[in-house]
């Protein structure tokens, strides 16, 4: 397996050599997260499948391995897994890429409700989605049957470094309100009517909720009222 900062590429495996497919033929490898290729795979064909098969008849043939002791057998599947798991942390985000499944975690979510205390309104929670990478040994994924959760070895401390990172990006970012258009697909026809029905309602608007202005006499006479109650509210008379 070829593997750069951005794809792997995964040949084919026959007789024990790399090998690529008949005509070169590649199928992609794909995160199903994101939808975006992060690889290639060899796409075998009839010829590979009994190129493979020729080679497996006659290694059985040979009796390398057919006619090895179950000590010998055993031995060779140990220094596998040996090999495997000294490429362990290599493994993991190949695995995690090709997944692509999620994992829920109490921790991490109330790591994250924490982070966003204060920030939110009452009643509305925060949605996140969260990469964490960290040492193979630190988390068991075999906890769920269908893997959707996992067991870490500290969730104390990924529960404070989750909540001090998201906390520390947070405060650290402009959380104002922004007001953004919906769509700018609108016609020119569509705008100019908008603009007409604006025109309309500011003409019309003002006139709706105007008052008659009060004459002199009106006036005065309100005037005299308002002076007459509050000589009588202080027991004061002319």
């Amino acid at each position: 397996m070829t593997r750069s900062t951005e794809s792997f590429d995964v040949p084919l495996i026959i007789a024990g050599a790399e090998t690529a497919a008949e005509g070169g033929r590649t199928l992609p490898i794909t995160n199903p997260a994101t939808g975006r290729a992060i690889g290639t795979l060899a796409a075998a064909s009839a010829g590979d499948v009994d190129r493979a098969v020729q080679a497996a008849q006659r290694a059985f043939d040979g009796g390398a391995w057919s006619q090895a002791s179950v000590h010998h057998r055993a031995r060779v599947l140990q220094r596998f897994a040996d090999l495997f798991e000294a490429d362990l942390e290599e493994f993991y985000p190949l695995e995690t890429l090709n997944n692509g499944r999620p994992i829920r975690d109490k921790f991490i979510q109330h790591a994250v409700r924490e982070a966003y205390r204060g920030l939110t309104e009452p009643g509305r929670h925060p949605a996140a989605i969260l990469l964490l990478e960290l040492p193979a040994g630190d988390v068991d994924v075999n906890v769920h049957p269908t893997k959707a959760e996992v067991r870490f070895r500290d969730s104390g401390r990924i529960h404070g470094l989750v909540m001090a990172a998201v906390r520390e990006r947070l405060l650290g970012s402009d959380l104002s309100p922004s007001v953004v258009a919906k769509s700018d697909a609108v016609d020119e026809v569509q705008r100019a009517d908008l603009r007409t029905k604006l025109a309309e309602f500011f003409k019309v608007a003002p006139t709706q909720g105007t008052f008659p202005t009060p004459s002199p006499a009106s006036a005065s006479t309100s005037h005299a009222r308002r002076g007459r109650r509050a000589a009588r509210s202080t027991g004061w008379s002319a």
